[in-house]
């Protein structure tokens, strides 16, 4: 590949909010918003010795489109509870992607994808005692093609001093395949991976945070544990000899 190569990635969103009170201490709030992103990327190679004369093109384009909507309500439920309901849902209506040679005009990759996400959560803070607090949440999560996922979190919060806190947490949090780890093919080297499942982290962590005044915040290294499996790995098809993602 030469330098004469490059890309190009733009995206943009609008955004419109609103939220209002409804009951004492309680509030509703709803967002809608349209996302948009373009890649597009010219890839120049150099000419192999005894078959090309002159350097070969490769352009790659990605169109998305999507608009989302969320809403969530939150309300106190008694004196020492708080708790938050929310629901999202996401129409992905373009995730397509192009890949071609220019000269000669070769077709690589034609693939127009559309899905769908939902999600619901819930989330409750208890008020144990004036300086402890405990967040208990839990999050389902529906993303075509793949099966509903569920995850949950825990943060306990202790604040000994006014200025002093200490967070101890613990939660999962999950990842879809993108389009391009389930649908992306050069038919040179990569082939898609359409079984691809999801993944799922789960971590554990110890924080420390201190206000010093003025609007700084100390914190010192956090201690964390991650399990983290991996998404995918780069396994050669033995049929094709090409990297399945």
């Amino acid at each position: 590949m030469t330098n004469r190569s490059q890309t190009i990635d733009s995206s943009g969103y609008l955004k419109l909010g609103y939220s209002r009170p409804i009951f004492q201490d309680a509030e509703f709030a709803a967002d809608v918003y349209f996302d948009r992103a373009i890649y597009h990327g010219v890839y120049v190679y150099s000419p192999v010795a005894g078959l090309q004369t002159g350097c070969s093109q490769r352009r790659r384009f990605a169109w998305g489109r999507s608009w989302n909507k969320c809403q969530n309500y939150q309300d106190p439920c008694g004196k020492s509870t708080r708790r938050l309901l929310a629901v999202e849902f996401r129409d992905n209506l373009r995730q397509d992607q192009t890949n071609y040679n220019v000269n000669p005009f070769q077709p690589v990759l034609d693939d127009r994808q559309s899905t769908q996400e939902w999600a619901a959560f819930v989330e409750d803070e208890f008020t144990i005692r004036r300086v402890l607090i405990l967040n208990a949440g839990l999050r389902t999560i529906s993303i075509s093609p793949l099966e509903e996922q569920p995850t949950r979190g825990l943060q306990l919060i202790y604040s000994p001093r006014r200025r002093t806190t200490l967070k101890l947490i613990y939660g999962q949090a999950f990842r879809a395949p993108n389009d391009y780890e389930l649908y992306y093919s050069d038919h040179v080297s990569i082939e898609p991976n359409p079984y691809l499942s999801d993944g799922k982290n789960t971590h554990r962590g110890i924080y420390w945070e201190q206000d010093v005044g003025g609007g700084v915040f100390v914190s010192p290294p956090r201690v964390l544990a991650v399990n983290s499996p991996i998404l995918s790995t780069q396994e050669v098809d033995p049929k094709t000899a090409f990297i399945d993602l």
